[in-house]
């Protein structure tokens, strides 16, 4: 009887160590398709957001640099390049601008600070707002928002 005893504990113990394995693959599964979950909902609510905003809309990552942006950005700003960068958006603007948006930049990357400008474009004449803000949930890499409008009407309205 001893070995049959034997024999049934070491069977218990095979069962209750697959039975520990399975419930930790169940949940790990479970908890991956939670993480897949909230990032469907972010990339659902970050194109909500983008959608519900008029302009057109540049994505940067952490550094400022990587982008992701509204297709038409560079018609909008008149480049040739169809997915223009900061640097593109900052050869678009003229000298002043172009140090404003850096030190805004600089702002938002560091303390999170958002910002609203009115800058000109090079030529003299157009004339954009451009307002930055860290998005509240950072989904694929992207953590920052510009948003452009053209304000040129308005600008020569305010001018005249």
């Amino acid at each position: 009887m001893t070995g049959a005893l034997a024999g049934s504990s070491a069977l218990a113990l095979r069962a209750t160590a697959g039975l520990v394995v399975g419930v930790g693959w169940v949940l790990q599964r479970h908890r991956r398709t939670r993480e897949v979950e909230a990032a469907v909902q972010a990339r659902r609510a970050l194109e909500s957001l983008l959608a519900s905003v008029p302009g057109v809309h540049l994505l940067l990552d952490e550094e400022g640099e990587r982008t992701r942006c509204s297709v038409g950005l560079g018609a909008f700003l008149g480049l040739a390049e169809a997915a223009p960068d900061v640097a593109s958006l900052r050869g678009v603007l003229d000298e002043e601008g172009g140090r404003r948006l850096d030190e805004a930049m600089a702002a938002l990357r560091g303390e999170g600070t958002p910002f609203s400008l009115r800058l000109r474009a090079a030529d003299g004449l157009r004339c954009f707002n451009i307002e930055g803000r860290r998005l509240a949930r950072p989904t694929d890499g992207m953590t920052m928002v510009l948003w452009l409008r053209d304000e040129t009407e308005t600008a020569r309205a305010a001018d005249a």
